[in-house]
């Protein structure tokens, strides 16, 4: 009897023991697997959070980028068209220099040729009117001092027809 309830103490104990061990592994193992799953939990959070800001960080980057990108575009293309506005100006104002400067030159070629020919008409009137003067002042003076009778023979005379100096007395050329 007694090495019976020894053998049932031993074996209770053995029981109780194996019972308390297979608790604490079990309580262990859930332990350890709910520690497991926090970890795995706050690494997925952190993980999230990481791509979160790594998303935030690419969008942000991106968009900063962009805006660069199309302020400088909108530069390129402000500087293109003040680029084109002055070129057109500068061939517009040349255009309208090299007009006006046609318009003068035709202007003073015209006033030159004016001038030129009422010089010259003025000349030719003058030298005609001259000679015209100086013709007959020349027959006055020689009609003069000749007699009645040597004009006839003496003094040069101009044909009627051709204007021509002739000598012949009573005949024309």
């Amino acid at each position: 009897m007694l090495a019976t309830h020894a053998n049932v103490s031993y074996l209770q104990s053995h029981q109780a023991a194996a019972s308390m061990l297979a608790t604490h592994a079990n309580v262990s193992y859930l332990q350890s697997h709910q520690a497991a799953a926090s970890m795995l939990a706050t690494h997925a959070n952190v993980s999230y959070l990481q791509s979160h800001q790594a998303a935030a960080s690419m969008l942000a980057t991106t968009h900063a980028n962009v805006s660069y990108l199309q302020s400088h575009q909108a530069a390129a293309s402000m500087l293109a068209t003040h680029a084109n506005v002055s070129y057109l100006q500068s061939h517009q104002a040349a255009a309208s220099m090299l007009a006006t400067h046609a318009n003068v030159s035709y202007l003073q070629s015209h006033q030159a040729a004016a001038s030129m020919l009422a010089t010259t008409h003025a000349n030719v009137s003058y030298l005609q009117s001259h000679q015209a003067a100086g013709r007959s002042s020349l027959r006055l003076s020689r009609t003069e001092e000749l007699k009645p009778f040597q004009r006839q023979f003496l003094l040069p005379r101009l044909c009627p027809f051709c204007m021509t100096i002739w000598a012949k007395t009573n005949s024309f050329c």
